[in-house]
């Protein structure tokens, strides 16, 4: 995936170089055929019974198949993750799983996205843009 490549190590006092990252993708995103919204979802935060759906989907992404439940549901309690859902048609269509962490090097809050995926079916129909827009709302909030 492009994104991947376009995520470097980065760091900020109050994590406003992540905030700058996360611009950059949703100008490529605009770029791309992301651009064109699809209305019929939501996003939300996850939630403990997302675990297993989330587990399936990650795992037929890819292609190998790892207990994730368990970290998942962990990182649900964990106030330094946040998980978002992207639903469709009454079902898991994508996922962000965004870390905070205090960064010693600049001594202020940072983050990193350490998982953005969208079902091959629903790519390319404002999701992942979604989702982002959300995880900066987040970020931001978190900042201040």
């Amino acid at each position: 995936m492009l994104i991947k490549n376009m995520v470097p190590q980065v760091s900020g006092k109050t994590g406003f170089k992540t905030l700058l990252l996360i611009i950059r993708i949703h100008k490529f995103l605009r770029k791309t055929s992301c651009f064109r919204l699809m209305s019929e979802f939501k996003i939300r935060p996850a939630e403990e019974e997302d675990a297993k759906p989330v587990e399936d989907m990650v795992a037929g992404w890819l292609k190998w198949k790892v207990e994730r439940a368990g970290a998942f549901r962990k990182a649900l309690r964990e106030k330094d993750h946040l998980i978002l859902i992207a639903e469709a048609e009454a079902q898991i269509v994508g996922v962000l799983h965004m870390l905070f962490y205090l960064d010693v090097v600049n001594g202020g809050l940072n983050s990193h996205i350490l998982l953005l995926h969208v079902e091959e079916g629903y790519q390319g129909k404002g999701i992942g843009r979604a989702l982002l827009d959300e995880a900066v709302k987040h970020a931001a909030e978190s900042a201040r």
